[in-house]
């Protein structure tokens, strides 16, 4: 693997100067980290020191921790490199305004979370500022590890897995390859957007009254949180269930689950929903009247039918 370095640390490199090194960890949780405008980023280093990479106001503050990176591996050919994270976080530290365990542990949070992992060359002369950086991983958080009281495992695996796709490229079936809103499939995600206004709910269930649509619409489509605790926070609409008015009885609001529980318990937010997809045809034409961009081939036989 080439290994983008600076003149100067090349230079370094090549002299007897003594110097010193630090894991420096970047990981950016998928969903970010509400209320905006919270940092989006989370820095750290396993040094005692706190440190910038380069000077001036702009670049982030990799913070002193006790996390470790171990295990990493990467090689030639078809298999995909990966590393362990170890964190070690205290009673204090918060990932956003969530205390950080709970954020990780219990919510989730970090899961499909993007890492960089750059090590960082000091000599006495330089500090309190590198005299450069290697990038030596890059990936996303792929499992979660063994949990304790105060310690966090995770497996990352390397951005190369996101090239783990079954080959041949074009396969035939029933169900449409798009991603809805996608370039392929051609629709404006916009056109489709519903606002509605919360009456409450839980981490992973809310109730949206005003909704008219009917079961399973908003089925794998998405939820944006407007304002509210969860300002900025997108999810994945696990299921919907629409509005139910019995003939004797009170009338049900349309239900709303989500895929991944929100990090605080909703109020009476503001929220804009997108229809999900499931590939099918009939759904193409009855939901999104997008037949000609449908790409599936409903009318193939299956592989046991006889002439």
């Amino acid at each position: 693997m080439m290994l983008d370095t600076s003149p100067e640390l090349l230079a370094l490199l090549n002299s007897s100067t003594l110097f010193w090194m630090a894991d420096c960890i970047t990981i950016t949780p998928r969903f970010g980290m509400p209320p905006l405008p919270a940092p989006q980023s989370l820095h750290y280093n396993d040094s005692p020191l706190d440190f910038q990479l380069v000077p001036g106001e702009g670049p982030a503050l990799f913070q002193a921790w006790r996390i470790k990176c171990g295990n990493i591996s990467d090689s030639q050919g078809l298999e995909v490199g990966e590393c362990d994270l170890l964190c070690h976080p205290g009673p204090d530290d918060l990932m956003g305004t969530v205390p950080w365990m709970t954020a990780a542990a219990v919510k989730g949070m970090l899961m499909g979370a993007a890492v960089t992992i750059q090590q960082a060359f000091f000599t006495q002369e330089s500090m309190p500022y590198p005299v450069g950086t290697v990038t030596i991983f890059k990936g996303y958080i792929s499992d979660q590890g063994p949990l304790s009281a105060m310690t966090a495992q995770f497996k990352v695996k390397n951005i190369l897995e996101r090239l783990n796709h079954k080959w041949p490229r074009n396969l035939y079936g029933p169900s449409c390859p798009w991603v809805v809103y996608s370039t392929a499939c051609g629709l404006n995600q916009e056109t489709f957007a519903v606002n509605g206004t919360l009456s409450g709910g839980t981490t992973t269930t809310v109730t949206c009254p005003g909704l008219t649509q009917p079961d399973g619409y908003f089925d794998l489509g998405m939820i944006k949180f407007n304002d509210g605790d969860n300002a900025g926070t997108w999810r994945t609409i696990k299921s919907y269930t629409g509005p139910f008015s019995p003939p004797i009885g009170p009338s049900r609001a349309p239900i709303i689950e989500v895929s991944l529980p929100l990090l605080y318990v909703p109020g009476a937010d503001s929220v804009t929903l997108y229809p999900g997809c499931d590939g099918a045809q009939g759904t193409c034409t009855a939901k999104f009247n997008n037949l000609a961009n449908f790409r599936g081939t409903p009318n193939v036989p299956p592989t046991d039918a006889v002439a």
